[in-house]
C-alpha cells in the first residue's frame, strides 16, 4: 500500500516539473518575440570597441510604386553609442535597388538632416542639402558620435513641383534603403 502512495506522489512531482518547465519554456519564447516585435528593423552595429545602436522608426527601406509631381516621403532613424568612453565612426549609405529612371534627374531629391542630444566638438551629425538622387548606391556622408550620444535623422525623398512636364515619372518604381557600417578610417 505504502509503495503505491509512493509512486503516486512521484508522478505528481513529475508532472509538476514537467509543467513548470513548459511554463518556462512559454514564457521565455514570449519574452523574445515580443522584444522581436518591439525592435522590429532594430540592428546592433559594433565599431571597434564603440558599441553603436541602430534603429528605424518604422523601416529602412523606401519603396514606391507609382510617383507623382507632387510627391514626398520620409524616413526617420537614430544612431546611438551606448559606449561610455570610446568615441565612434560610421557612414551613412543610400543603396538604390531599383532606381527610378536609368539616369539622374534633378527634380527628384533627397535632403538629410540630423541632430546629437548632445553638443560637443567632436560630435559630427551628417545634413544634406537638397541633393539628386543618384542611380546606383552611393556614401550620403560621414558621422563621429561622442560616448552616451543620439543622432537622430530624417532622409527625405521627393520629386520637386516645377511645373514641367514630368509624366514620363509616372507609374514608376523606386526602391532605396539607408545602410549604417563602420567607418575604419
Amino acid at each position: 500500500m505504502e509503495s503505491k502512495y509512493v509512486n503516486k506522489c512521484n508522478t505528481i512531482i513529475y508532472l509538476l516539473v514537467l509543467i513548470v518547465l513548459f511554463a518556462m519554456l512559454i514564457g521565455t519564447s514570449y519574452a523574445y518575440y515580443v522584444k522581436k516585435i518591439k525592435n522590429g528593423d532594430e540592428s546592433r552595429v559594433v565599431i571597434k570597441t564603440a558599441n553603436m545602436l541602430m534603429r528605424y522608426a518604422e523601416k529602412n527601406e523606401i519603396n514606391v510604386t507609382n510617383i507623382e509631381p507632387g510627391f514626398e516621403t520620409s524616413l526617420d532613424f537614430s544612431i546611438e553609442n551606448y559606449s561610455t568612453d570610446t568615441i565612434g565612426k560610421y557612414k551613412i549609405k543610400l543603396e538604390i535597388e531599383s532606381p527610378l529612371i536609368d539616369n539622374i534627374d534633378e527634380n527628384f531629391v533627397y535632403t538629410l538632416t540630423g541632430k546629437a542630444n548632445k553638443n560637443s566638438s567632436n560630435n559630427t551629425v551628417i545634413d544634406v542639402n537638397e541633393t539628386p538622387i543618384p542611380v546606383e548606391t552611393s556614401l550620403i556622408g560621414k558621422g563621429i558620435i561622442t560616448p552616451e550620444t543620439l543622432h537622430e535623422y530624417k532622409l527625405t525623398i521627393k520629386l520637386k513641383e516645377n511645373n514641367q512636364n514630368q509624366n514620363y515619372l509616372s507609374g514608376k518604381i523606386f526602391i532605396a534603403k539607408i545602410v549604417v557600417e563602420k567607418d575604419y578610417e
